[in-house]
């Protein structure tokens, strides 16, 4: 099944497939239990955040679970918070004054009331304000109802949707588990056994009305909230999310792709030039750019996307249609044409304006010539913290190192005055022209600025040298801006034709691009293979005594109740699936077959870091927080009263198992725990050790490892077994 590579699913439009492998594991579950606009459904336990995470409903009561992650400036800047919070009741709950969250009510495709009343035009700006002007009598159509919002939204395809939901502006903190735990730190890329995990509540009027905060809200009532699993979960199991993904660009042309990468490559000039200078730290940024670029090549995106452009425009140029041929048949070749027009533009802007923002003086310049009487104090507060740290000499010395290397790389048609004045009266010698500037400036030293204050005035700065200087710079960055965003209309208009081409060459077998609207995504619980012989598990365990990586991790940070608790249990902090999330925000919902919640997602592996332009489910995998852990942390907190909030689902059954022959013997452990607290490394020696061996006879015999080597019992004290009953096993 490819739902992987066929984009993110709009939960309306679950294909009939899909649920084939629900049946497969005896699940019963429908489309209209995931998806209803009417009716409960599994989309009203899901939320929006406007930190642009997604989070779960746990009560009825409006508990939230969503990622820690997005709460780590608000604990850097509370200490009390650092070692974890629990709230002992609601008047303890903390207000997050600038969150807010939106629950889906429903949404309306009202693409054929926008296209059906748009202006027979070229012009993009005239379309657009039709368009605007549509929206607009659409929101005035509607009832305004306190607590919701509308919003309509065009997706990638060029649908236009409306969508209502219902807005919760006050948002409490209920929980966050301490920072060593959230963001627990491993020898592997994977970045597992976190407790990805904080608590929320939603609030509302006393009638049950979203409403902004205050301090007669009460917790809102009646919500729909989501079953937590108690069914143990196995690899291969088939999984599902239901989450608001930030972004992807899984429909780039081939041209628009190396327009990106012309950015990108003119970033990474500037900073290895920054770093042969020791101007700044871009180490990271330029590991980061190059693993993409090769990341980008490795999966042959630009030759993928170019082989489709090739089809439609043989298609079209070809049809028997001749208005088909007229309209779309040259569509690519032309917007081709505009993109390797406009790039060169992108790169030059990227050029200026990527290495004189690291250049201080510069800074200075630009900030002096961007202040207004809105951002004066703030800019006058930054200038005067680059004055602290400026050194004349040094400074000097790089301005002018930065404006012979921008020389080299500015397209001669739009060069800089500056460089022919410094040819014509300074004969080329940079050094000498910065020295004149260094000398004459009000800006390169801290006492004649000071006195510039005291009577500024438009001619003395541009009879300023060094804000002459910095003009140049900034129109020379502005006019290749305003070149490279000319050319928006004419994309705009290909990029829409060309949508409309492939609806008419077929039907779509992609999804929109996410655009933090609710999706769908299906896969498994699964591991992978990143060098095609190392097996990563799809589970990891967390305990107190086993070590072992990605299997099992002692964890230190936690306190010694929690090492106690773990002594004799094993718990699952997270697990793998394949299911298809673009890699930002997260905090969705991962269901299992039946619509019960397995936890939340977190994160994905590092072959799945660009999955924004492409996925493989080979190797690209969703890190998903198991809500096994979550409940083993609030079990053994202040906060286990959160856990009777929650609705749990059925546990598995128990199973009776007759074996026609025996089972294979399971592999013989190291050790056995034979007290509260005491575990014995097992070996021969110590079986042939009689005094051992009577203590604990019983407890040995329940090990068949270890049987045969003790000494047979009176066949009369053996009882007849027909079957065995097993009972299953819990993460938690």
């Amino acid at each position: 099944m490819g739902y992987a590579s066929e984009g993110l699913v709009l939960p309306h439009l679950l294909p009939d497939s899909l649920f084939d492998h629900f049946d497969e594991v005896g699940s019963d579950l429908t489309a209209e239990q995931i998806y209803h606009q009417q009716q409960p459904s599994l989309k009203d336990q899901v939320v929006y955040l406007s930190n642009g995470h997604s989070g779960v409903l746990l009560s009825k009561n409006g508990l939230l679970l969503t990622n820690y992650t997005p709460f780590l400036p608000f604990v850097a800047s509370n200490d009390s918070l650092q070692q974890g919070f629990a709230a002992a009741d609601s008047t303890q709950e903390i207000p997050l004054s600038n969150l807010y969250a939106l629950q889906l009510l429903k949404s309306e495709n009202i693409s054929q009331r926008i296209y059906g009343n748009l202006p027979a035009t070229n012009d993009e700006n005239r379309r657009q304000q039709a368009i605007d002007s549509i929206c607009q009598q659409v929101y005035l159509e509607q009832a305004v109802i306190p607590g919701h919002l509308l919003q309509i939204e065009c997706l990638s395809n060029r649908d236009y949707y409306l969508y209502e939901y219902k807005q919760y502006s006050d948002v409490r903190l209920v929980y966050l588990p301490s920072k060593s735990l959230a963001t627990a730190q491993n020898e592997n890329r994977l970045a597992r056994y976190k407790a990805d995990f904080c608590l929320l509540r939603l609030y509302a009027s006393r009638d049950n009305t979203p409403a902004t905060y205050s301090e007669f809200n009460i917790p809102a009532q009646n919500m729909a909230h989501a079953t937590v699993s108690r069914i143990n979960k196995q690899e291969n199991d088939p999984v599902f999310y239901l989450g608001y993904p930030n972004s992807s660009q899984r429909t780039l042309l081939s041209e628009e792709l190396h327009e990106q990468l012309a950015g990108d490559s003119a970033k990474i000039t500037i900073w290895q030039f920054l770093h042969q200078h020791h101007q700044a730290e871009t180490k990271e940024q330029q590991k980061e750019v190059l693993n993409q670029h090769q990341l980008l090549q490795r999966m042959q995106l630009a030759a993928t996307q170019r082989q489709k452009e090739t089809a439609f425009t043989t298609w079209a140029a070809s049809n028997e249609r001749f208005e088909i041929a007229l309209r779309y048949g040259n569509t690519l070749p032309f917007l081709n044409k505009t993109y390797a027009t406009r790039r060169h533009h992108w790169q030059q802007y990227h050029y200026n304006a990527e290495l004189f923002k690291h250049v201080d003086i510069v800074r200075m310049g630009f900030m002096l010539l961007d202040m207004n009487a809105q951002n004066e104090a703030i800019t006058l507060q930054q200038i005067s913290k680059l004055f602290g740290t400026l050194e004349v000499d040094a400074e000097k010395a790089w301005l002018t190192t930065a404006l012979d290397y921008y020389k080299t790389l500015c397209d001669t048609t739009y060069m800089p005055e500056v460089y022919a004045h410094i040819d014509k009266k300074y004969k080329g010698s940079t050094a000498k022209y910065v020295d004149y500037v260094f000398k004459k400036s009000f800006l390169t030293d801290e006492k004649r600025f000071t006195k510039y204050l005291d009577e500024p005035t438009a001619q003395k700065r541009q009879a300023d040298a060094l804000l002459q200087l910095c003009s140049q710079l900034k129109d020379i960055q502005r006019l290749h801006y305003l070149l490279y965003i000319e050319h928006d209309p004419i994309v705009e208009r290909g990029k829409r034709m060309y949508q409309d081409g492939l609806r008419l060459q077929s039907t779509p077998t992609t999804m929109p691009e996410a655009n933090y609207t609710l999706r769908f995504g299906f896969g498994y619980i699964q591991g992978y293979q990143p060098d095609g012989n190392t097996q990563v598990p799809a589970f990891a365990y967390l305990n107190s005594r086993n070590k072992g990586s990605y299997l099992y991790k002692p964890l230190a940070p936690m306190d010694s109740m929690l090492q106690a608790a773990l002594l004799n249990d094993t718990v699952c902090s997270d697990f793998l699936t394949t299911c298809d999330a673009p890699v930002g925000r997260m905090g969705h919902a991962l269901f299992n077959a039946h619509g019960e919640l397995l936890g939340i997602m977190s994160g994905v592996n590092p072959e799945a870091e660009y999955n924004t332009y492409l996925y493989d489910e080979t190797y690209q995998r969703t890190l998903v927080s198991s809500m096994d852990y979550l409940v083993f942390l609030l079990e053994h907190s202040d906060a286990d009263y959160l856990v009777d909030e929650m609705h749990f689902g059925e546990p598995e059954q128990l199973v009776q198992i007759e074996y026609i022959s025996a089972p294979a013997p399971l592999p013989r452990p190291d050790s056995i725990l034979v007290s509260d607290s005491t575990w014995v490394t097992i070996n021969d020696s110590l079986l042939n050790d009689s005094t051992f061996v009577a203590q604990y006879d019983s407890l040995l015999r329940t090990f068949s490892w270890y049987t045969d080597k003790l000494p047979a019992l009176p066949t009369d004290s053996i009882a007849p077994t027909d079957s065995l009953a097993v009972a299953p096993t819990f993460d938690r």
